[in-house]
């Protein structure tokens, strides 16, 4: 009875343990390293304005097949509350999880004081496949075929040349970043689009 009661105790710890550990999924936090909810991401891209808020742009499924004319709406956030002219923009790149405004919303994230020094506007470019940025409802292997760095760094090319006909393509300049994987994306646009990219 002893050794049961002492087995029953030790189930009991372990199981105790794991509930209270961080869920994963696919090696990740549910949700990626940052503990932003998807939901919380939508609840927070609602509360739009002209100078802080959510937009869409219109995005190639395949930049690399000129026949497949296909698109998605790719999702990003804007600030653009520096009130001095404007020729510095700031592209920060959401790795692989869903994008959150409170990147670029908050005032002491680097990028947000980098922007506000240099009197630029704030972007933050949700990855392709992430949060509201789905070119398909179906992650099929056929489809998840587009999910690649290579259509992510034309993602980034395009944007910018969106934006650029928005605020005039001669004086603008670009610095894009991004973390881990993103930081990666930003460096490989830049080296692929070096006359896009500062």
């Amino acid at each position: 009875l002893q050794m049961r009661s002492g087995t029953l105790l030790l189930v009991t710890t372990l199981c105790a343990t794991v509930a209270a550990l961080p869920r994963f999924w696919g090696g990740r936090l549910r949700g990626g390293f940052v503990q932003t909810s998807h939901e919380e991401a939508v609840r927070d891209s609602r509360a739009d304005s002209d100078v802080i808020g959510t937009a869409y742009i219109k995005q190639k499924i395949d930049h690399f097949n000129a026949s497949d004319s296909r698109t998605f709406k790719q999702r990003y956030f804007f600030r653009n509350d520096n009130t001095a002219e404007k020729n510095v923009n700031f592209l920060y790149i959401s790795g692989e999880q869903t994008a959150s405004s409170k990147k670029i919303t908050g005032d002491t994230t680097p990028i947000v004081q980098y922007a506000k020094k240099f009197n630029g506007n704030l972007f933050l470019l949700e990855h392709r496949y992430y949060g509201e940025s789905r070119p398909f409802d179906d992650t099929s292997t056929n489809n998840l075929k587009y999910l690649s760095s290579r259509q992510a760094i034309e993602d980034i090319a395009e944007f910018i040349k969106a934006m650029n006909a928005n605020y005039g393509p001669a004086t603008q300049k670009w610095v894009v970043v991004g973390g881990s994987y993103a930081g990666n994306l930003a460096a490989w646009a830049r080296l692929k689009h070096p006359e896009l990219i500062a």
